[in-house]
């Protein structure tokens, strides 16, 4: 047999070990086909059935040698938690501890090693509570393989499709081009990276549909074209894209200045739209950008303390504050100058002038006197239009507000809007004072209990001291006692051995 070289761009390339290593020839022709489908196409059994003269049973057969021999990694993930997925288009809610089935796909076998680093990037990218991995010998938990966050990626081959980047003329590298299935497309014969066909969400085995999940954080693949709709096969389903490391490390940096309280509420693991509601409040590279420091101390904080911090301690919370969290996170922007929050300049602490400028513009529109409205003639009605005309909502009184003279109807209440909001400002602003007052006679409160404390603590030290000083010197007068007597009973004895020198032992000290 002669074997023309064919140019790179139109043939998916199968490595030679495993065509050597894989004993069925529709197993060898199965994998061509999944190396050439884009990462997140939608392949069943069945689908190939439909487009393809072999039957589901030996496909099935072909599949599951595939998985045997490792050139197929099935991962059965668990949920950790509840959370939101994009499928067609809506979104569907997928219950904590339900399970999905994911797939990936190279015409090398995949070593253990491989496995690690693809669970390890499935766990950092969150809500995994468990998982299953087929092959059985390549779970890291069976064969002890360390779990380790995948590099760059190893060398494989694998067909690539016309969203591959063309390398300049006459460079013959592989390139990082993504596979697809149905009519021939154009791209680069190899790649340097796992070619990761995912499956979707399935219960059977036998049925190992392509989606837009992948247990390796794979790049989602756009929507297929109407050729792959007549094929038999799907287009993926959408997701929101995961966290970079970058902003898990922001997100972390941010939990770990939340009081203690609040973050003990929330758990271990923050659903994937409060986490992106923590990246978009820090707008990094954004005109409004904040440091971790100037969002917790200038945002939440204040909106804890003012606010959420009664209500959490109450009891009138859920039992996982996110939505809370959320809005004392928000950007609340009132005025123009980008380094405001909350009335309050990020950078110097001091109220912001430009909202106090905006409020007393608008005090000032308020309590300006404004002309009553001009009321047209009204030509003479009879009695019953009249009856008519005086309902609720057709009569016109007068704001019960101070220093106001506008006329609003009847049904609407003794106030105008303008007065309601200002009332209600002052009744928010009345309740805040008065907390900020509590809070301040907790404050003396408590420093005065601390200086009574400490008085008594100097008090008791003192008392000690004396205490010890009367000790030591009634210790002292012991022993001078004590060493008088001794040195008596010396003499005295000296006396009796000695009564020769018996004068002599009297007038000085003792021979010892």
């Amino acid at each position: 047999m002669r074997k023309r070289a064919s140019r790179p761009n139109r043939f998916a390339a199968v490595e030679n070990t495993a065509i050597d290593a894989l004993p069925s020839i529709l197993a060898t022709g199965l994998l061509t086909k999944l190396i050439r489908a884009r990462d997140g196409d939608e392949v069943t059994v069945e689908g190939l059935c439909k487009t393809h003269v072999e039957g589901r049973e030996a496909l099935t057969k072909a599949m599951r040698m595939l998985v045997d021999k490792a050139f197929v990694v099935k991962f059965k993930i668990q949920r950790a938690a509840s959370e939101m997925v994009e499928e067609d288009g809506q979104l569907v809610a997928k219950r904590g501890g339900s399970w999905y089935t994911t797939f990936n796909v190279d015409s090398f076998a995949f070593t253990a090693e491989d496995v690690a680093a693809m669970l390890a990037e499935t766990y950092d990218g969150g809500n995994v509570k468990s998982h299953r991995i087929e092959p059985e010998h390549l779970d890291p938990r069976k064969n002890g393989i360390d779990w380790t966050r995948p590099g760059a990626g190893n060398p494989s081959v694998g067909a690539t499709s016309s969203n591959a980047k063309p390398w300049p003329e006459g460079d013959l590298r592989p390139t990082y081009g993504l596979p697809t299935v149905g009519s021939p497309t154009v791209g680069h014969p190899a790649a340097h990276i796992r070619k990761k066909t995912v499956l979707s969400e399935t219960e059977s085995e036998d049925e190992m549909p392509l989606s837009g999940r992948c247990p390796a954080g794979c790049r989602q693949a756009s929507t297929g074209s109407k050729g792959l709709g007549e094929g038999g096969l799907a287009a993926p389903a959408t997701r929101k894209p995961r966290l970079s490391k970058q902003q898990r490390d922001q997100v972390k940096a941010v939990r770990a200045l939340l009081p203690r309280e609040l973050d003990t509420a929330l758990g271990d693991q923050l659903p994937s739209n409060v986490s992106l509601a923590v990246v978009d409040a820090l707008a990094t590279d954004r005109p409004r950008e904040r440091t971790v420091q100037q969002l917790i101390e200038h945002r939440v904080l204040p909106r804890w303390n003012g606010y959420w911090a009664s209500k959490f301690f109450a009891g009138e919370l859920p039992a996982r504050p996110y939505g809370p969290l959320v809005s004392m996170l928000k950007d609340t922007t009132e005025c123009g100058n980008l380094a405001c929050d909350d009335r309050v300049e990020i950078h110097t602490g001091e109220p912001c002038t430009a909202c106090a400028t905006r409020a007393q513009g608008r005090r000032a529109d308020r309590e300006a006197p404004q002309d009553p409205p001009s009321l047209p003639d009204e030509p003479p009605v009879v009695p019953g239009q009249r009856a008519a005309q005086e309902s609720p909502n057709s009569v016109l009184i007068d704001c019960a507000g101070p220093y106001c003279s506008r006329s609003i109807t009847a049904a609407a209440g003794p106030l105008c809007g303008d007065c309601r909001e200002q009332q209600e400002t002052a009744a928010v602003g009345a309740a805040l004072a008065a907390q900020w007052a509590a809070e301040e006679t907790c404050a003396a409160e408590q420093a005065a209990a601390g200086a009574r404390l400490t008085a008594e603590l100097n008090q008791e030290a003192a008392e000690r001291v004396a205490r010890e000083a009367e000790e030591r010197a009634a210790m002292e007068e012991e022993h001078r006692r004590a060493a008088a007597a001794e040195d008596v009973r010396i003499r005295e004895e000296f006396a009796r051995q000695n009564p020769d020198l018996a004068a002599f032992s009297s007038r000085g000290p003792g021979p010892f």
